[in-house]
């Protein structure tokens, strides 16, 4: 037969479990906000990116001098990928040893807005802007620019901040 719990013993279970329940969902908020925050940031540097490179092909006056002025705008970003294809579809410019998938570089050429996205390749994971800019020459054509950021930084800080919240939540509800 069950013994019975005395009031005291029932109200500090009480008292654990919700405090628990409380810093559990506190955990939570805080890791969807860094995560969330992380996206923006990525959102805004793309944007720039996109922007440099709208600046680059507004001044190059051939193709290989637009090859040459990219990579030397680009060449100190770390986990940033570019590519940029004429509306035919042809490859004017594609960051070294890097592929962007058939699926988001076969996306429609009447696209006029930009679009952000995240897409995983094995165990990394990029966030992506594809965007149209106009080109600056007698052909008037625009250029589709896929800029895309590996996120692995933030993903090793959201899970070193998620195993920190994790510790203390535990460390609390056993401590209170």
């Amino acid at each position: 037969m069950l013994r019975r719990f005395s009031l005291t013993t029932r109200l500090t279970v009480f008292y654990t479990l919700v405090s628990a329940l409380l810093l559990l969902g506190m955990a939570w908020l805080v890791a969807m906000a860094v995560s969330h925050h992380f996206e923006e940031l990525d959102k805004d540097t793309l944007q720039d990116k996109v922007h440099l490179i709208q600046d680059v092909v507004g001044k190059a006056t051939s193709l290989v001098d637009l090859r040459e002025r990219l990579e030397d705008s680009l060449q100190n970003h770390p986990g940033l990928y570019v590519q940029i294809d004429d509306q035919a579809g042809a490859s004017l410019y594609a960051s070294a040893a890097f592929r962007f998938p058939a699926s988001l570089a076969s996306s429609p050429g009447g696209l006029s807005q930009e679009a952000f996205s995240t897409w995983r390749d094995g165990d990394r994971e990029y966030r992506v802007l594809s965007a149209l800019i106009p080109r600056h020459d007698a052909l008037g054509r625009e250029l589709r620019v896929w800029a895309a950021v590996d996120t692995h930084h933030h993903i090793d800080f959201i899970r070193s901040l998620r195993t920190t919240l994790w510790t203390y939540v535990t460390l609390a509800a056993l401590l209170s």
